[in-house]
């Protein structure tokens, strides 16, 4: 197994994504202080519809997207992937959920978590002051 496998598997673990999605890459940029993950859907698998579950078709992918996750290290980390599009025969063309963030959501679920516990300590510091 190289080094850049082993990264991808190690990044893998740390979003906590399984089959059928993988890390791709990564790559890291000191100069900018970023890292930018690309995470792709096997392209053999079929996709759950996101409105009943049901196994379906792959259509296509959207255009690629991407995530705000936590910081690694002190680097903004970026998630990039396309998301694949499910032929249901009961909804038609539909995005498939992706397991790290809600639909819609430019930000990964734990950063919105982060996000939110900071703004509820900043709430409670400012009633403690004020009380």
């Amino acid at each position: 197994m190289n080094p850049n496998e082993k990264l991808e598997i190690h990044n893998s673990l740390l979003l906590g994504i399984s089959s059928p999605w993988s890390v791709e890459s990564v790559e890291l940029n000191v100069t900018t202080k970023r890292v930018d993950i690309e995470v792709v859907y096997d392209e053999k698998e079929m996709v759950e519809c996101s409105d009943c579950g049901k196994s379906c078709p792959r259509k296509d992918h959207t255009e690629k997207r991407t995530w705000r996750h936590l910081d690694t290290m002190q680097f903004q980390t970026l998630i990039h992937a396309r998301i694949p599009r499910v032929q249901c025969k009961d909804h038609g063309v539909k995005n498939a959920n992706v397991p790290w963030s809600e639909p819609y959501s430019r930000f990964m679920l734990l950063f919105v978590k982060f996000a939110i516990n900071i703004i509820k300590a900043c709430v409670l510091c400012l009633m403690q002051r004020i009380f």
